[in-house]
């Protein structure tokens, strides 16, 4: 600071030296030098609070601060869509009105009845590969908290989270506490009983295009 301060006296003193003389080609070349230099190191001295900055962000960029909380309305604002058209090519604005025209799209395209299927003949199961008896008991037989475990653990940690926000890293960290839970709600389905609609449930997530 010191050093920028004293470089701003000398371009102070040779500007006023330079209005009494303006044709003076080496106080021209001196001012032309100090201006380059004066940039370079404001520039240096920017790019080093830049750096100083990263490491104090990442140790409280995470708190509940007001900077924060606000950085996260920003950018909820600027990934919102604020108005869509519909089938009919009509716009329609609004954050309900949007989810209303996104859920009937997805409805129409998906269904909402279930069609007439025709029964399976198994004749024609038994043209094809079958499984032995070996095999369809070892289908049946319980499932293990390790065999839980062993799928579970492979999936990679940055895969996207369910609604509720837990993705595969977390069930792998506090496996120790939650992990009995969880294998005693997969074998609970697997012994026949009815799966929550919840564990089913997913995110569609439309991307403005800019």
């Amino acid at each position: 600071m010191v050093k920028h301060s004293l470089i701003q006296n000398q371009n102070g003193s040779n500007f006023k030296a330079l209005q009494q003389d303006p044709s003076n080609i080496e106080r021209l070349q001196k001012q032309a030098y100090s201006r380059d230099h004066y940039i370079t190191i404001n520039h240096s001295t920017i790019l080093l609070i830049k750096q100083q900055s990263k490491p104090e962000w990442i140790s409280f960029g995470d708190e509940c601060s007001r900077i924060f909380m606000a950085r996260i309305k920003q950018r909820k604002a600027l990934t919102s869509i604020f108005y869509i058209r519909d089938q009919n090519g009509q716009r329609v604005e609004g954050f309900d009105a949007v989810s209303e025209v996104m859920t009937k799209y997805y409805k129409g395209l998906l269904g909402m009845t279930d069609h007439q299927r025709t029964k399976i003949d198994p004749q024609v199961i038994e043209l094809g590969q079958c499984l032995t008896i070996e095999q369809q008991i070892r289908l049946c037989q319980q499932f293990e908290d390790s065999g839980i475990k062993k799928v579970l653990f492979p999936i990679p940690n940055h895969k996207s989270p369910s609604p509720d926000r837990y993705n595969s890293d977390f069930y792998k960290a506090y496996w120790e506490d939650i992990g009995p839970l969880v294998c005693s709600a997969i074998k609970e389905f697997f012994s026949g009983r009815h799966l929550p609609s919840f564990y089913g449930q997913t995110k569609l997530v439309l991307l403005p295009k800019v």
